[in-house]
């Protein structure tokens, strides 16, 4: 097994044997918090392994006992609003893409992973996690709407009317649910089950195996390039609120935070509206 990228929040390793290889998610002293830099590296990674089609599986993992905590939302805050849209707008073509690469893509939650972690599990083919986890999609307590495929994305690979439950919910999702769902293939308690898998792929056809890959995609590329634009609309719309800048605020003083009212957030929509107006002018 060789190392063959030189990543700053990725550990990569190969292995010949299966032609695959294992991404490991690296920034342990703040729970893997997916920051600007570790959005361009696996955009990196990625468009590298789409001209790699001698690669047969992607593993994304952790050395962590969990996966990912999310958004690094402290750099969020460094950051001015129309720079976040643009790098949410990557992380959610990162997520799309991966429905359209030649390899299989499995994905280990560990045993948890929550936010945009969880909406990164949904480009994977193939998702394992322990079976003490959870996830959970908690946009909606941050003030922001699941922008990189959590209300468009996630409804193609598992029931609707469960998309929304567990979206409108902000509840951790139990295993019981992710696996019912279809979401979790399987859950393990030793984890050498995922590499018996990738052996297994190894051993497949590689023109069946990309073939069969990309027929199942036919039934939901409408749904997938709807979800492209629709999802950031809304996402980006309530931006405009800020609530989520109150709730990052209020996290770290340990506080509740307070939301501003809808009737508040039409009076704000109505001022960038007229902004917008008066700047087309």
């Amino acid at each position: 097994m060789a190392s063959i990228f030189n990543f700053s929040t990725l550990n990569t390793i190969l292995d010949s044997k299966t032609r695959s290889i294992t991404v490991e998610l690296n920034r342990p002293d703040l729970w893997n918090a997916i920051n600007f830099e570790m959005m361009f590296e696996l955009e990196s990674l990625l468009s590298w392994c789409a001209s790699h089609m001698e690669i047969n599986t992607i593993l994304l993992t952790s050395r962590l006992e969990f996966l990912s905590k999310g958004f690094d939302y402290n750099e969020f805050l460094k950051t001015p609003d129309h720079k976040i849209q643009k790098y949410l707008i990557k992380f959610q073509k990162l997520i799309h893409s991966m429905f359209f690469l030649p390899q299989t893509i499995l994905i280990d939650l560990r045993h948890g992973a929550i936010g945009a972690a969880a909406e990164l599990a949904i480009g994977a083919d193939i998702r394992f996690a322990h079976e003490q986890s959870s996830i959970h999609f908690n946009h909606l307590d941050m003030g922001l709407i699941p922008a990189c495929g959590g209300v468009g994305f996630l409804s193609t690979v598992i029931p609707k009317s469960t998309a929304k439950n567990w979206v409108l919910s902000s509840q951790p999702i139990t295993m019981n649910e992710l696996i019912s769902s279809g979401f979790i293939y399987k859950s393990y308690t030793d984890e050498t089950i995922i590499k018996t898998q990738m052996k297994k792929i190894s051993e497949q056809s590689p023109v069946a195996r990309i073939q069969a890959k990309r027929s199942m995609l036919e039934s939901i590329i409408p749904d997938l390039e709807h979800a492209m634009e629709y999802e950031k609309n809304f996402a980006f719309g309530a931006m405009y609120a800020e609530d989520w800048k109150r709730s990052i605020k209020a996290k770290l003083e340990g506080k509740k935070p307070e939301f501003i009212s809808a009737m508040e957030f039409k009076d704000i929509l109505k001022t960038h509206k007229k902004l917008n107006v008066t700047a087309e002018n």
